[in-house]
Formats: C-alpha cells, structure tokens, sequence
C-alpha cells in the first residue's frame, strides 16, 4: 500500500500550525495564495514573461508580484527563526552555515 505524498506545502502547513504565531502564518498563507492567485493569470504571466530585466524595477505587475514574494519570505524568516525560540535554535544551528 502507497503512502500518501506529503508536498512541500504540507510540510510548512505543519511547521506553521506547530510553531508560528497565529499572524505570522497568516501572513506566510495569504502570501502565497496572492502569488499564485496572480501566476493562474494569463495575461500577468504573458506579461511578466515578456519583461526584460531592466524593465522589471520599473513595472507595476512585477512590484505586486515582488510584494508578494517579499512578504512570503518575511513571513518564513518569522517562523523558523523568532516566532518559537527552539526551531529559532535548531534552524541557526542545523539549517545555517
């Protein structure tokens, strides 16, 4: 009998209900559903495709998507490092070099 797949996102699911603060999931979760809310869209996909890197610092979809990403990031660094002081510990200790 197959055990069942365990995704990423289940994973940082049962690390965010386990250690995070309630803000800081919420935060990390409405992050990552605004960035692929805006990446199952057509036309910001074509769009963003098409930029050029230099163009991208000045583009208004590339911003929103950047935002996203941004605060999906700040929302992970909360949780495996200052929202519960023993995975703060173990992630400097074992997850940095």
């Amino acid at each position: 009998m197959d055990s069942p797949t365990i995704t990423p996102l289940d994973i940082l699911a049962d690390a965010a209900a386990s250690f995070a603060k309630e803000q800081t999931a919420i935060r990390i979760f409405d992050a990552y559903d605004q960035f692929l809310t805006m990446m199952n869209d057509g036309e910001i996909c074509k769009h963003l495709g098409g930029l050029k890197a230099r163009e991208a610092q000045s583009d208004r979809k590339f911003a929103e998507v950047r935002k996203f990403s941004d605060e999906f990031q700040q929302g992970l660094t909360s949780l495996f490092l200052d929202d519960d002081v023993k995975l703060g510990e173990l992630t400097r200790r074992y997850g940095i070099f």
